[in-house]
């Protein structure tokens, strides 16, 4: 099975050679690479000279934000199965896409999502996503460094919505999840993310654009009485264990 790995940036030389290096080494023997690169002018386009041997395909042109770069990266995709890894991002470990690509190859699946390591300057912890489903997907985050999907779902309901400026991956989620796709998620560490991008650092867009998906992908008054429950259940948990859902 040919895993399609895509990884778009922009200015990213003070990262980018992790992400690129954690590709190279990974077991898997059928990784087809591509680098969507916005135009960068800082030393990325030379780093990803020095990995020329791992990449499949790569183009650096001026794109429309994140999410255009996002679509053009799938649209170059040979891939059976399609991933993202950020450029300041990183597989976990050697053996993730092998890994991946094995529960694909033993089920029909058309989904599969594990957990990430979210890293910051001072430390940090694991984010699990094993409590989530279809339901209560509109109240939280599978983090898109954790998910690899069939190339094939892009073909049936479409790329990202760049009418979302922020949660356009969110909203990709919620629409594969809403139409029925077979997903699974499996107890694996899949990247090592690290925190302090768009939806940290423009929390009001993001406000915004989950309550429209919020109320865009609600099912009727009982879907909505689950989510206000939900919520609850959330907050409840943390102001007695210290921790929210996801550590």
């Amino acid at each position: 099975m040919r895993v399609s790995v895509i990884t778009v940036c922009y200015n990213s030389a003070a990262t980018i050679r992790a992400a690129l290096e954690s590709v190279r080494v990974q077991t898997h023997p059928a990784i087809d690479y591509v680098v969507i690169d916005g135009g960068s002018t800082d030393g990325t386009l030379e780093a990803l000279a020095e990995y020329r041997d791992s990449i499949a395909y790569s183009i650096s042109e001026r794109d429309h934000g994140i999410y255009d770069a996002m679509n053009k990266g799938v649209a170059c995709a040979r891939g059976d199965v399609v991933y993202f890894l950020n450029a300041d991002d990183r597989f976990a470990d050697e053996t993730v896409v092998e890994d991946i690509a094995r529960v694909f190859e033993q089920g029909k699946v058309d989904l599969v999502y594990g957990d990430v390591r979210c890293i910051a300057d001072g430390g940090g912890y694991v984010k699990t996503h094993r409590h989530i489903d279809r339901r209560n997907l509109r109240f939280e985050r599978i983090c898109h460094q954790a998910v690899f999907a069939r190339r094939g779902l892009y073909a049936r309901f479409g790329g990202f919505d760049q009418d979302y400026r922020i949660c356009a991956d969110h909203e990709w989620l919620l629409r594969i999840f809403h139409a029925g796709a077979s997903v699974r998620y499996v107890p694996r560490l899949i990247a090592d993310f690290r925190l302090g991008g768009a939806h940290v650092q423009q929390r009001e867009i993001d406000r915004r654009e989950t309550q429209v998906l919020r109320t865009r992908y609600s099912q009727g008054v009982l879907d909505d009485v689950y989510g206000f429950a939900y919520r609850a259940y959330r907050k409840g948990f943390r102001l007695c264990t210290g921790r929210g859902l996801d550590a």
